[in-house]
């Protein structure tokens, strides 16, 4: 899971329990306040690599074991940085 202020947490699917469709969820990442998720993928093959692209187009190429898997809920680490207007 990936925030607009360049912050990126990775876990276990597992941690996330099956639900009916009224629950309200669990938290997935801990936002600062004006962040906001962008982007969510599920990983197959931790061997590949992630390509995160700014809103301004600049492009950062990564290898997803480079990230360590944390609990659900953490604040993530930092991904590339973003800079306001």
């Amino acid at each position: 899971i990936t925030t607009k202020q360049g912050l990126l947490i990775r876990f276990n699917e597992m941690e996330v329990r099956p639900m009916g469709r009224v629950s309200k969820g669990v938290r997935a990442i801990s936002l600062n306040p004006n962040d906001e998720v962008v982007a969510m993928i599920v990983l197959e093959d931790q061997d590949n690599e992630l390509l995160v692209i700014s809103e301004k187009g600049y492009g950062k190429r990564t290898f997803i074991k480079e990230f360590k898997k944390q609990g659900r809920g953490g604040k993530g680490i930092k991904v590339m940085n973003v800079k306001p207007d």
